[in-house]
């Protein structure tokens, strides 16, 4: 039975006059059109081809500009802007500095380090364990919140248009017919609401319009690099966390540390802590010691600064600062953890606020006519 229905199902394929060609012309993505993959996890796929670029395996040119189009939303328009600067002749370090999001900021920074330090086989080795074992439940927390919060959301706006739109003129009705005393608050709500449908209907479309101009990726992207890390205090863990393991890599292949110094402090992506690392290269030039202008430079603490001073072999100085790099990006996640913890039971007190005063208008507003109507 299974193969005379498959035999079938064959030869309608065969013998229908349909142009199945063109299905076949059609491109294929790599990513899914609804659910697609997270950031991470597409930076991670282009870490892995600069990687083999950077090996002499292909040209950076033409593998991503093979790459991009089988990615889709911003990632895609991303890699296309990366593709069309390496089609230039721009280098592929440059290029990547000149992108953001192609790859995470520290993974470029980490890059310029090894291929200016000669350690960039160990760092695409680390930033490849990094990017394995990078835990990436908070970012899907945060899309499950996200995504619940604005189902909820719509479900309770539409609940408040309907009441504004077909329950309070009813009311008004009421009170004109039988002469009550106007109620201040089912006034305030029906101004809310027509305040809502007035905007609404504009915010989607503008929302609508900057999603396919792409500039609703602009403005997303910088919200996840400037605004967010604000609020989970997180982003000079993360960049200390990225140094010290630098330095440990530094440590394993060359005791002197003031060319890591040097190189940080030009090319960092950050400006907070290209000004760090510039006071610790100072500071090293004039003779001191190296833990110390960490420490100095807020790099290290004083505790932390003491620990690996005392120790005098390279391979336990670079332990312990990959064991200090560790702790710093458990710390991050704690934070990230803690703040999405608050996050959740604060919308569900705004929404509750709006419901709670939606349905006590209406309730005490009926109780108020049915009692001077009596």
């Amino acid at each position: 039975m299974r193969q005379t229905l498959y035999t079938r199902i064959k030869t309608f394929l065969l013998d229908t006059p349909v142009p199945y060609s063109y299905l076949l012309s059609v491109p294929w993505k790599i990513t899914p059109l609804v659910i697609r993959d997270k950031l991470n996890t597409n930076q991670y796929h282009s870490l892995l081809l600069v990687e083999s670029a950077f090996r002499g395996d292909a040209n950076a040119a033409e593998l991503f500009n093979a790459y991009y189009p089988e990615n889709r939303g911003p990632y895609r328009r991303t890699l296309k802007i990366f593709a069309k600067r390496l089609q230039n002749g721009l280098p592929l370090i440059d290029a990547l500095e000149q992108t953001p999001d192609v790859l995470d900021p520290n993974c470029v920074a980490a890059i310029r380090h090894g291929l200016s330090t000669g350690t960039l086989s160990e760092t695409f080795e680390m930033l490849k364990a990094e990017s394995a074992h990078r835990r990436i439940s908070a970012n899907n927390d945060k899309s499950t919140l996200g995504f619940y919060w604005l189902v909820i959301g719509a479900i309770i706006l539409v609940i408040l248009t309907y009441i504004s739109y077909r329950i309070l003129p009813t009311f008004g009705k009421v009170v004109l017919e039988y002469e009550l005393p106007q109620n201040d608050s089912i006034a305030i709500l029906k101004s809310f609401a027509d305040q809502l449908i007035l905007f609404l209907p504009w915010i989607v479309l503008g929302i609508i319009l900057l999603s396919m101009t792409g500039l609703l990726s602009i403005f997303r992207a910088f919200f996840r690099r400037r605004i967010l890390p604000l609020f989970t205090l997180t982003k000079d863990l993360l960049s200390s966390a990225s140094i010290l393991r630098l330095l440990a890599l530094q440590l394993q292949a060359n005791n002197s540390l003031k060319n890591s110094l040097s190189i940080l402090a030009k090319y960092h992506h950050r400006k907070s802590v290209r000004t760090k690392m510039l006071l610790a290269r100072n500071e090293c030039e004039l003779g001191k010691n190296t833990w110390h202008c960490l420490a100095e430079a807020g790099i290290l603490s004083q505790a932390e600064c003491r620990v690996v001073a005392e120790e005098n072999k390279s391979e336990s100085q670079a332990w312990i600062l990959r064991k200090l790099a560790d702790l710093r990006d458990h710390r991050a996640n704690v934070i990230v953890d803690r703040f999405l913890v608050i996050l959740s039971p604060a919308l569900a007190i705004f929404w509750g606020i709006i419901v709670l005063w939606t349905s006590t208008v209406v309730f005490f507003s009926l109780i108020r006519m049915v009692a001077s109507i009596s």
